[in-house]
């Protein structure tokens, strides 16, 4: 083999490298994904023709895919920034089989899940304060960042 083959050879498998490393996830840690949606949900109109006060917001939260969640907790961003163990707004658990979900409602129970304490609620949510959504499902994890308005 001549010299210009094997710089040809070589060129050949470090652009291979290149491409499996950038494009692939062959050597990435697999990781859930999360979309957020912050909904505002108003209650009838008032009198007259003045617009009606938002009572709440609805907040979604949808996966890449169906899985199987071992825990759920929302915790304030800055509070997951400082703290080893920030204090949880919100935090499911799963003792056995939770049922495959792609789609989690704040504040609401997820089927096979339950408060990690007994009798807890979702904590209200403050305007503009930033949260994270912290989402496990085996090994796998993932999380967001989200507010509302």
């Amino acid at each position: 083999m001549s010299k210009k083959n094997i710089a040809l050879i070589l060129v050949l498998l470090a652009l291979g490298t290149i491409y499996v490393f950038n494009f692939t996830n062959l050597f990435r840690e697999p990781k859930i994904e999360i979309t957020t949606r912050v909904r505002p949900q108003f209650t009838r109109r008032g009198r007259g023709n003045a617009p009606p006060p938002p009572a709440a917001n609805s907040i979604s939260f949808f996966l890449n895919g169906k899985y199987q969640l071992t825990s759920v907790k929302v915790v304030e961003e800055s509070d997951f920034k400082t703290n080893k163990y920030p204090h949880a707004i919100w935090h499911l658990i799963s003792e056995s089989n939770s049922v495959p979900t792609k789609a989690i409602f704040y504040g609401m129970t997820v089927a096979g899940m339950k408060p990690e304490i007994e009798k807890t609620k979702a904590e209200p949510l403050q305007p503009n304060v930033p949260y994270v959504l912290l989402v496990e499902a085996g090994d796998l994890k993932g999380q967001s960042t989200f507010r509302i308005r």
